[in-house]
């Protein structure tokens, strides 16, 4: 079963997003102090992947993640294709992509999202 959740950004902090409101253009994002939620249009709405990282933390939409291969560490934002129906990590337009796929999953490990660490993005390659 495919768990459909979402999380937002929204001025300059993440939120867990509770409902959209499509008409309005809106979504209820939680809050830490009263109101606990409150109605928002949000700079940007993630969807989960439906996979978790290697530690257990689950995966959403503009989310930084380092994975290995051929024993070289890579680093990329996790975006959703629209063409595909999928989420790939893309590292660049040059270098190709790939999908994020729930076979590798102990590969993956996030280390920020390209909201709050935008520096992590296009890190490059290490062996």
């Amino acid at each position: 079963m495919r768990v459909i959740k979402f999380r937002a950004w929204y001025k300059g902090e993440m939120h867990e997003v509770y409902s959209f409101h499509l008409s309005a253009g809106m979504v209820t994002i939680s809050l830490p102090r009263f109101p606990f939620v409150q109605d928002v249009v949000s700079d940007t709405v993630m969807e989960y992947t439906g996979l978790s990282d290697k530690n257990g933390k689950e995966i959403y939409e503009g989310d930084v993640v380092k994975w290995w291969v051929n024993n070289i560490t890579r680093t990329s934002p996790v975006e959703y294709v629209e063409q595909q129906a999928s989420f790939w990590m893309m590292k660049d337009i040059d270098s190709g992509h790939s999908v994020i796929n729930d076979w590798m999953r102990g590969e993956y490990e996030i280390i920020g999202n390209i909201h709050e660490n935008p520096e992590l993005i296009n890190t490059g390659d290490k062996k």
